[in-house]
C-alpha cells in the first residue's frame, strides 16, 4: 500500500487536470504603437526563491528586446551572444 503525504512545497498539487505549472511568466501585447512586454522578475531554483529582482526583459538593438526564460545563466549568455552579432552586423552594414 502506498501512501500519499501532503507536502506544503508541493505547488502542483492544486493543479487541475491537463493544467502545467510552467513558472516564468512573460508575455507580449499588440496594440496599435508598438508592442507591451511584461515578465515577473523572480529567479528560482525548483521551490527556491533565488533573487527576487531578475530583469527578464532585455534589450538587445535599437527596435530589438528579448523576453527570457529558463536557465538564468543561459539565456543571459545567449542575449549577449545575439546583442554582440547585432552590433557587428550595425557596424558592417551602416544600418542600426
Amino acid at each position: 500500500m502506498t501512501s500519499i503525504i501532503n507536502n506544503p512545497l508541493d505547488y502542483t498539487a492544486n493543479l487541475k487536470k491537463g493544467e502545467v505549472s510552467t513558472g516564468t511568466t512573460i508575455m507580449a501585447i499588440p496594440f496599435d504603437g508598438g508592442v507591451v512586454l511584461g515578465a515577473d522578475s523572480r529567479v528560482s531554483t525548483g521551490v527556491y526563491i533565488a533573487n527576487r529582482v531578475s530583469d527578464k526583459i532585455a534589450q538587445i538593438s535599437e527596435h530589438i528586446f528579448v523576453c527570457r526564460s529558463g536557465s538564468a545563466a543561459d539565456t543571459q549568455a545567449l542575449t549577449d551572444y545575439v546583442k554582440y552579432y547585432l552590433n557587428q552586423l550595425s557596424i558592417e552594414t551602416g544600418r542600426p
